[in-house]
């Protein structure tokens, strides 16, 4: 889990830790809740981690036109909203077999955001899916990053959701107007509040 508020890095250390650096027998899949596929793909570039062409999927929950080269660099599937949750599990398996018989051996998974996804259905519909769709990555021995803004949920939900998840990366906004910080748990990382640059490191 990625917890913190987008708009101070997570939703880009998202980004970057699941479309960035790519290697050859990778891909990306982004469940896109709140952007379209352009917009995604223009965050990618943002933060520096340009998708390789043919090497990512989208489940767009936002279903808007999408311009010629979105739909030339990324695999898209459409549901027709955040709150199909069936639809999502359904478009990620089949993004999962057609990258399976390209040869692309194992994949990075982004859910972008499960805030979102609470927004529109209750905390025991919505854990239940993210368990599932976590099972079903790590089945393949896939990535996985879900990112939630804790400032939107109580502590319950919080904690509910992140007991799917292997560890934990915690985000905030730097002192004094610094950098963004980060501190993690339950995987290899820094244990104290350390400032990054979810552009570059």
């Amino acid at each position: 889990m990625v917890a913190g508020p987008p708009h101070v890095g997570a939703q880009a250390l998202t980004l970057r830790m699941v479309v960035g650096s790519l290697a050859d027998d990778e891909g990306a899949i982004v469940v896109t809740t709140d952007d379209d596929g352009d917009a995604v793909l223009e965050d990618c570039e943002d933060v520096g981690a340009t998708p390789r062409e043919g090497r990512i999927g989208l489940v767009d929950c936002v279903g808007n036109d999408r311009s010629e080269a979105t739909r030339r660099t990324a695999r898209i599937q459409t549901v027709s909203g955040p709150d199909d949750l069936t639809g999502i599990g359904m478009r990620y398996s089949k993004l999962c077999a057609d990258f399976d018989a390209d040869g692309v051996d194992r994949l990075r998974l982004a859910v972008a955001s499960v805030s979102t996804l609470l927004s529109f259905g209750d905390v025991r519909r919505t854990a239940r899916f993210v368990h599932t769709l976590a099972g079903r990555n790590a089945s393949i021995d896939g990535f996985g990053a879900f990112l939630l803004d804790p400032e939107t949920q109580d502590e319950r939900t919080v904690r509910t959701i992140s007991h799917f998840c292997d560890g934990r990366i915690q985000v905030r906004e730097g002192q004094n107007g610094d950098r963004p910080e980060l501190r993690v748990r339950g995987v290899p990382g820094p244990r104290e509040w350390t400032p990054f640059d979810p552009r570059r490191d």
